[in-house]
């Protein structure tokens, strides 16, 4: 991503409007309008495809801060693709931008009234500003809309007009709305005794129509669309809705989810209403959410409904958390804070694992290596540490982990041994021997192979066993690691010959498709002499022989192709 359309997409989606209006005054001298939006433009889809994130995530938290910037939040219900009629203004200075801006929203505002589409306009905010002509336009369209309905009309006719809409997803109109006469009173009164009795909230959602909001754009259709969901579903179908509306970031809804948000004040998913408004700019509730976070009994829902949000003061709320609950921090909260990607929250997991208990250093460093850009490289000055952790601490697998993905970080003979020893541990072998099958400077070791054939070797001698019985998951999990292994080490006939015996293991598909690879291909290590114990002992070996496998890699080779196997190799 470019620096210039990473520092606007940055501010965005925190709300910083400041740092984003600073931004757009500091690149006007040097680029047009039109090539900061491009850079935004790009940054926000390089973004999408890093995250997996979908067509419209973000754009409602850029259509925000442009609204903002080009001085047009008295309506900011104004309907425009983004980055679309706003692309091509000329302007050297910030006010030449919004004085250019305010001629364009107004002849677009004329298209909206022309096509009755007067969804998220705020006539009381528009009454004392220049939009204020809009007004009568604006009031008629809506008043049009439903005294034109049937006297029964259909569900997706009613929720189409912006009345009817309100009555769905709202609870119904004020009746104090400016230019609401009595006669649409009365007809709006008539359509919500029939509502109530074509729809059950929580029960039953409308059908999905491309023809709901045909004079809106696809960006505000969709939006419409999500709260008729979350007004309108069940628990799944809330919570899906309330999750896209979150990603959009579009600040238009905010009226219709704190609306939500009341009316299911109590309820199982009023958390996904909170943090949903704090992700549009409302910050009312963030203590509510802060004191759900500290609870243990809540703290894993308001995570997982933090997953994909991004709002002002996250990190900070994130880390109070984690300051007052020290003893039962879980990852979840350090993953939450480093998906913030902002500096307070890179340096307070950089401290945390250099300097806090053994618990929380590993957390801050899987954070940092998972969701950070440059967690490596923070990580990787720490090596000594993470062998520290390593020898010292009951528990060497998250350690071990995270010492595999760091590109310096080097693998003694004393760390080597260690791990060897704990894979005779009951209780933890499994994780640990999965991890180590990623890690290439563990899978040549010859220490941690012999553990892990001795292992093998003693459930073999006692398949009745119940504790035996119980580790058949570790056969399982043994075939990868062995498989890589007899590929690294240097005698792999010595090593074959150790388990050729274990009749199940030798059967495991990674430990046939090896043996193939070392007949037909054998390592570059691996000598002449070698290569003849290896067919020798697959040769000889009935467990070995009577594999179709092998027998299919043996067809063919005579003794004159294994005194000239290397020649043929270069």
């Amino acid at each position: 991503m470019g620096d210039m359309g990473n520092a606007l997409l940055t501010s965005a989606f925190h709300r910083d409007y400041d740092t984003f209006q600073s931004e757009v005054k500091r690149h006007l001298g040097e680029f047009t309008w039109t090539r900061m939006l491009c850079e935004t433009n790009r940054s926000l889809q390089d973004y999408r495809i890093e995250k997996g994130f979908g067509s419209h995530f973000g754009n409602g938290f850029v259509r925000d801060a442009l609204v903002h910037t080009l001085g047009l939040d008295i309506i900011r219900g104004l309907d425009f693709e983004l980055f679309g009629i706003f692309k091509d203004l000329e302007a050297t200075s910030l006010k030449g931008l919004r004085s250019k801006a305010e001629s364009v929203a107004m002849e677009q505002l004329k298209n909206q009234m022309d096509s009755r589409n007067t969804f998220f306009l705020n006539t009381d905010a528009m009454s004392t500003s220049r939009y204020a002509v809009f007004i009568p336009e604006i009031i008629k369209a809506r008043t049009d809309e439903i005294q034109q309905l049937s006297a029964h009309p259909s569900l997706r006719e009613l929720y189409s007009t912006y009345y009817g809409f309100l009555m769905l997803v709202n609870g119904g109109i004020k009746s104090n709305a400016p230019g609401l006469q009595e006669e649409t009173k009365c007809r709006i009164e008539e359509f919500s005794d029939q509502l109530g009795k074509k729809t059950v909230i929580n029960a039953r959602i409308p059908k999905r129509s491309k023809n709901a909001f045909p004079n809106c754009t696809s960006e505000t259709s969709s939006l419409l669309w999500e709260l008729v969901r979350m007004s309108n579903g069940g628990y799944g179908t809330r919570f899906d809705s309330l999750k896209r509306i979150r990603q959009i970031g579009d600040s238009r809804v905010l009226e219709s989810v704190r609306f939500q948000a009341e009316y299911q004040k109590g309820g199982f998913r009023s958390n996904d209403f909170y943090v949903t408004l704090l992700a549009l700019g409302d910050l009312s509730y963030e203590a509510v959410i802060r004191n759900n976070i500290e609870s243990r009994h809540s703290r894993r829902q308001v995570l997982q409904v933090l997953q994909s949000t991004v709002f002002p003061g996250l990190d900070d709320l994130l880390i109070k958390a984690l300051e007052n609950n020290r003893r039962y921090s879980s990852g979840e909260l350090y993953n939450a804070l480093a998906r913030t990607g902002t500096e307070k929250s890179r340096h307070f997991l950089t401290a945390r694992f250099r300097f806090g208990q053994r618990k929380e250093r590993v957390q801050s460093m899987k954070a940092l290596l998972k969701y950070c850009k440059d967690g490596i490289s923070i990580i990787n000055d720490e090596s000594d540490s993470i062998a520290e952790m390593i020898m010292s601490g009951p528990k060497p697998v998250d350690a071990v982990r995270i010492a595999g993905q760091l590109p310096d970080f080097v693998w003694t003979d004393r760390l080597r041994t260690r791990i060897a020893k704990m894979l005779n541990q009951r209780s933890r072998n499994l994780s640990l021997i999965t991890t180590i099958t990623d890690i290439d400077e563990l899978i040549g070791s010859e220490t941690i192979l012999e553990t892990v054939i001795k292992d093998l070797i003693q459930y073999n001698r006692n398949p009745s066993s119940w504790w035996y019985r119980r580790r058949f998951m570790y056969v399982q999990h043994s075939g990868p690691f062995i498989a890589k292994a007899l590929l690294q080490v240097r005698h792999p006939a010595y090593w074959l010959n150790q388990i050729k015996h274990l009749e199940s293991f030798i059967k495991n598909q990674n430990v046939l498709e090896t043996i193939d690879k070392l007949i037909i291909n054998p390592p570059p290590h691996v000598n002449q002499r070698e290569y003849e114990k290896l067919i020798d002992l697959v040769k000889t070996a009935s467990n070995l022989r009577a594999l179709s496998g092998i027998q299919m890699a043996l067809h063919g080779i005579k003794d004159s192709d294994v005194l000239r196997f290397r020649a043929q190799q270069e």
